[in-house]
């Protein structure tokens, strides 16, 4: 299970280790759980440096507003319920970390607004 958070401006937040490889060590971040992101994860170029995650590939990515940009990707670990995950981190303009519905498949979101509180586990 992990558990979050719900911020001053009604953000879903939680908690994420990250890796630049699987037997590195890992960084703590807050994400921001946004499912219209069907993606992995989104981190500011400036935070992939940081991370030294590697580049993969340079694709195409339609955007919410319907255009679409070349934007690069690059592999990270997370560790996700109890496993190392390997994932695919897009390059964006975000200041704040994203966490996409890829991850979130198969699993239940709960966002209780009037606790402020966040959950992501396994279904009953």
């Amino acid at each position: 299970m992990v558990t979050g958070f719900v911020g001053p401006s009604a953000e879903v937040l939680v908690p994420l280790l990250i890796r630049r490889s699987s037997d590195s060590e890992p960084t703590r971040l807050h994400v921001w759980v946004d499912t219209a992101f069907t993606g992995d994860l989104a981190l500011s170029e400036s935070l992939i440096r940081n991370l030294g995650l590697r580049k993969t590939v340079t694709t195409l990515a339609v955007l919410a507003d319907g255009s679409s940009r070349r934007v690069d990707t690059f592999a990270g670990y997370v560790d996700w319920f109890d496993e190392q995950r390997e994932v695919e981190v897009v390059a964006g303009q975000n200041e704040i970390p994203l966490l996409g519905a890829c991850l979130l498949l198969g699993l239940r979101l709960e966002v209780d607004y009037s606790a402020m509180s966040v959950r992501i586990d396994l279904p009953a």
